[in-house]
């Protein structure tokens, strides 16, 4: 009865079979095979991503849920928006240290902004350095706040609601678990933290993206 009211299965962020499917989370190379097993043909099978990029990496995962030339329609639309800007900054302080300079005219400005780090580990870096340089009159536990996937997810929960809801949060200091199916519309930046390797040398950036 169950399988007979079902109308189709859906997979957000669909991009994530060709990345966390190939690391921590192989499971996600089998969620093709778990629908196609589990349902009948005329059960409709969508996946939805708003980041996955065109040739080998929508071919594997095309493969991957057993979508062949001719036996889906692939519905793709543009994800430009003219309202935001893009910039690269090449930093003069390596991103290994405990000093993050480029952020503080974020931090200065007012704006909600996200800052992206590659590990949990320079999370924790950037975290300790805004907070020792946040005024005393700042409640420094509400203005800057940790989202990653280590955290209880009451925490996470409420970093959510504080961004969206509370003008003295301002800064949220996340790892990649901040990227996937979160959408939070009072977010005016958002940055990211990364090491380059670029013919042969490699350089720290930070990469801006601001609304």
């Amino acid at each position: 009865m169950f399988r007979f009211n079902v109308l189709f299965a859906c997979i957000d962020e669909v991009h994530l079979i060709n990345t966390w499917g190939l690391s921590f989370r192989p499971a996600f190379t089998l969620i093709g095979t778990f629908l196609r097993e589990r349902f009948p043909s005329s059960v409709s099978v969508v996946g939805l991503s708003a980041t996955l990029e065109p040739g080998l990496p929508t071919v594997s995962v095309c493969k991957n849920l057993g979508f062949f030339e001719g036996g889906f329609k692939l519905i793709r639309r543009s994800n430009e928006r003219p309202n935001t800007q893009f910039s690269i900054e090449f930093q003069a302080h390596g991103m290994n240290g405990d000093k993050f300079p480029q952020l503080l005219p974020y931090l200065a400005s007012g704006r909600k902004t996200i800052i992206h780090c590659q590990t949990l580990e320079q999370v924790i870096r950037v975290y300790f350095y805004l907070w020792q340089l946040q005024p005393d009159r700042a409640n420094k536990l509400i203005r800057a706040r940790i989202y990653h996937a280590i955290c209880p997810s009451e925490y996470n929960e409420a970093t959510i609601r504080l961004i969206e809801t509370d003008p003295r949060c301002q800064i949220v200091i996340a790892t990649v678990a901040f990227s996937n199916g979160l959408n939070a519309t009072t977010l005016l930046g958002s940055l990211s933290l990364q090491h380059l390797t670029r013919l042969g040398r490699e350089r720290d950036v930070c990469e801006g993206t601001e609304t």
